[in-house]
């Protein structure tokens, strides 16, 4: 009886969902506020993703589907590639508790945030640790993020989340010359 509610609540959620997903406009995603510090021997590198996901995007979230997010980084010494990395924040949400269940790679952490716009935050904030003797001296920042697709088993469907982005990966390069005295 209680398995029955739930299966039709989750199919009217999903449903619901899905006609949103449908009509929903795309944004324009970038990169924004990025900015690193040398402090000992590490060089902090940050930014984040200006508001990736509507309010709008809460049903897709809350679709019971894991969404992930990826951010792909590379580090170049003139055409020499020095670091590659590739990170996951990914989400879930519990109908139970009426959380997201938010996982950052780089920490391998797992987080509960109730609210979606922490949610939003949190998911959209990069950042990466370096060696300060891997990345001193003149190095190219290149940072992209991209979406996962999600399959409704229930409907048996497949949706690509970059439609949510208007299929264009942010990305990022800047220039930067990394000396000890930067602060």
């Amino acid at each position: 009886m209680v398995t029955r509610f739930f299966s039709k609540a989750l199919i009217g959620l999903v449903s619901l969902t899905l006609s949103l997903f449908s009509s929903y406009k795309g944004i324009d995603v970038n990169f924004e506020n990025f900015a690193y510090q040398v402090k000992s021997s590490k060089v902090y590198f940050s930014a984040n993703l200006t508001k990736p996901f509507t309010k709008d995007a809460e049903d897709i979230f809350k679709s019971g589907a894991k969404i992930k997010l990826f951010f792909n980084l590379e580090i170049y010494k003139g055409d020499k590639k020095i670091i590659k990395k590739k990170y996951l924040h990914s989400v879930r949400f519990d109908p139970m508790k009426q959380i997201f269940l938010f996982y950052k790679s780089e920490e391998n952490k797992y987080y509960e945030i109730r609210d979606f716009e922490k949610l939003v935050s949190e998911i959209s904030f990069f950042e990466y640790t370096a060696n300060y003797d891997d990345v001193k001296g003149n190095i190219d920042f290149k940072l992209t993020a991209n979406l996962n697709k999600i399959r409704i088993s229930l409907l048996e469907r497949e949706y690509n989340l970059m439609s949510l982005w208007n299929w264009s990966k942010p990305y990022f390069e800047k220039n930067i010359e990394v000396k000890e005295n930067e602060i």
